[in-house]
């Protein structure tokens, strides 16, 4: 069984409005914000693998898990899409980073990339074995996407809640 979590809610009492530098300024706070925390009842695993994001790693710490951290299974980074004073409501500024990550126009890591570093994250796990990967919502497609081409199928919604726990079993693995 392998299990997915994103991290716990963010507490994010920023502007709605900002330009670009301030855009690029809340994506690397953002990691440090405090978090909303909630119990959750997590279940008995082999390994846990954990985002090397600040807000990963304080979900991972408040769970009490054993863990271990991986570059692999952080969030896409998003980026301001030009250099501007002119004031753009957040939602807008993360939309337009995620259809140039999706189109491959992205200034930084692309989607073929992130396909890329998924596929080498699952190259380094033993998928028979019973997991959680505690990570972050847009990365989280794709790992699902992975998952789905391995044979894996599970509980799951277009967008990943904070805090809960998405189950994934392959039927070749566990007979």
């Amino acid at each position: 069984m392998i299990y997915l979590m994103r991290h716990f809610k963010v507490k994010d009492t920023s502007t709605m409005w900002m330009n670009s530098a301030q855009f690029e300024q809340w994506v690397k706070d953002y990691d440090t914000f405090d978090l909303h925390y909630v119990q959750v009842d997590f279940p008995q695993v082999e390994t846990v693998y954990v985002s090397s994001h600040t807000r990963a790693l304080k979900t991972a710490d408040f769970l009490h898990c054993k863990y271990q951290i991986s570059d692999l299974v952080r969030e896409v980074d998003a980026k301001a899409f030009m250099k501007t004073s002119l004031l753009l409501p957040t939602w807008l500024w993360l939309v337009i980073a995620r259809i140039q990550w999706y189109f491959n126009i992205a200034e930084g890591e692309n989607r073929i990339d992130t396909f890329h570093r998924i596929d080498e994250f699952f190259k380094t796990c033993d998928l028979t074995k019973n997991m959680c990967i505690i990570s972050h919502g847009f990365v989280m497609k794709t790992i699902i996407r992975a998952l789905k081409k391995r044979g894996f199928y599970g509980n799951h919604t277009i967008t990943p809640q904070n805090g809960r726990l998405y189950a994934f079993s392959n039927l070749a693995t566990t007979e």
